[in-house]
């Protein structure tokens, strides 16, 4: 089982970091994923891969950063 989270990169970052993170978490180097990353976002128009970009910048927290946790906040809610 992985137990490694996924975080947006500090060091390994070009735009927002989110490629760099990917990278560490699949374990491969940043550089294959970011040249796969743009051939498969030209390939499918640009539109897919670009929404999954800017959701992924706003969705998948900085390293260091402690995730949210939303099973805390459910309980909460329904006390």
């Amino acid at each position: 089982m992985n137990t490694n989270k996924l975080y947006k990169s500090k060091t390994n970052i070009i735009l927002t970091g989110v490629l760099g993170g990917c990278s560490d978490y699949l374990k491969m180097d940043a550089t294959i994923l970011r040249l796969l990353f743009v051939l498969v976002t030209l390939l499918t128009a640009f539109i897919p891969f670009l929404i999954f970009y800017i959701v992924a910048a706003f969705l998948i927290p900085h390293e260091g950063q402690r995730p949210v946790d939303f099973t805390e906040q459910d309980k909460k809610q329904k006390d």
